[in-house]
């Protein structure tokens, strides 16, 4: 069973192709996950969920997302 973060993937045009992408904040994710702040940004600390940073921010992309939760539920 494969995991797909709720809210789809968003989309744009982009010199008449359509890129999807989706980012995902801490606080999206720990609404998705229902996991705390600290284990979320545990998870980033020993590289098992992908993140990148944008500004000050934090975001983890959506096919991180799903790639973590696909080997983290499998235990």
């Amino acid at each position: 069973m494969n995991f797909a973060p709720p809210g789809g993937v968003a989309s744009k045009e982009i010199d008449g192709r359509t890129v999807g992408f989706q980012l995902y904040s801490i606080a999206a994710l720990v609404k998705i996950t229902g996991l705390g702040r600290t284990k979320i940004y545990e998870e980033i600390k020993l590289r098992r969920l992908q993140s990148v940073k944008v500004g000050k921010r934090r975001l983890v992309p959506a096919s991180a997302l799903c790639t973590w939760y696909n080997i983290y539920f499998k235990e």
